[in-house]
């Protein structure tokens, strides 16, 4: 399902760079941090890490890669609309120095059915899915089937047994997903 339309701020030209989409927990704990600000380390002198511009995961992968690389936030509002507020400043330095992506409208308000949507577009993007934490049922887990629906390859970090916050990421290893590891 391509978005009708797709409104933009800030450096359009990233669209045309490879590009790597990380997702993962809003309630990011610090195993799920170290994870996304490695992965992001490593990629992004090769790619333009895509994530959803929530709080957790995707701001931290966001922040990571603005340190030398470049970022496109992908979001379920308006343009003329942060949310989470809490990301303010984040929304200055990726509209100065990325790229912001929304299908609505300029002053959109977010809502719940939003950001399942907007999830389709983030997989869309990248060449892979990475998965830094998820719970089983988790709006991260969407990103991971919107991935999967495009044969996107799906890459993940192993939790220690019985961490709830990334049974979601031992589940899709489960099932075939790839394996980050050292």
């Amino acid at each position: 399902y391509p978005p009708w339309i797709l409104f933009y701020e800030g450096d359009l030209s990233l669209l045309k760079q490879p590009m790597m989409t990380i997702v993962g927990s809003r309630e990011l704990n610090e195993y799920g941090k170290k994870n996304t600000e490695a992965a992001v380390s490593i990629l992004k002198d090769s790619y333009v890490i895509v994530s959803g511009l929530a709080k957790g995961a995707d701001a931290c992968a966001h922040e990571a890669a603005l340190k030398g690389g470049k970022t496109i936030g992908v979001i379920g509002c308006g343009l003329g609309r942060v949310y989470p507020a809490c990301n303010r400043q984040l929304y200055q330095k990726i509209r100065q120095n990325g790229l912001i992506l929304s299908e609505y409208p300029y002053f959109t308000g977010p809502q719940k059915y939003h950001f399942p949507w907007r999830n389709r577009i983030l997989a869309a993007l990248g060449e892979a899915c990475i998965v830094t934490q998820a719970a089983v049922n988790s709006g991260t887990m969407l990103t991971v089937n919107e991935a999967i629906s495009l044969s996107k390859d799906i890459w993940c970090f192993p939790y220690p047994f019985l961490e709830e916050s990334g049974k979601g990421c031992n589940r899709l290893i489960e099932q075939g997903a790839g394996i980050l590891y050292e």
